[in-house]
């Protein structure tokens, strides 16, 4: 198939393909002529790049799994797993950190709220212009 096929069946645009093909990341396709004629090989791969790409795989890191291919184009099963388990503990580590966010931010909502009601003052605030004469 060319690249106006292949792009309409994985919903990946021309421009993209030809940048993961430069990237390295995408093989370099057959030729006929000065057509790229690709397979359904190259339709998987462009699947397995557009899904790691919406799990948060940067390119960087898909093109790091696509170099170590072996001959028959098969995906290092073992690196890739490594590489999820890897992005997994990303993602704990973010929860974690914002999951501990949201306790500091309740913690300081209680304070701002006994602060409130322990007084009916309103705190002033300072409306002059700093560092002006």
């Amino acid at each position: 198939m060319y690249i106006g096929e292949l792009a309409r069946r994985t919903g990946v645009t021309r421009k993209a393909i030809r940048h993961y093909e430069s990237l390295g990341i995408l093989p370099e396709p057959k030729r006929k002529g000065s057509y790229r004629v690709y397979d359904q090989d190259d339709e998987k791969l462009l699947c397995v790049i557009t899904e790691a790409q919406k799990l948060g795989f940067s390119l960087r890191e898909i093109r790091e799994i696509s170099t170590t291919q072996n001959c028959s184009r098969m995906l290092p099963v073992d690196k890739v797993l490594q590489m999820i388990e890897s992005k997994r503990a990303e993602l704990r580590t973010a929860i974690a950190d914002a999951q501990r966010l949201d306790r500091d931010l309740a913690a300081l909502t209680d304070r701002l709220g006994s602060m409130h009601e322990t007084t009916d003052a309103e705190y002033p605030v300072d409306s002059s212009p700093r560092g002006k004469v």
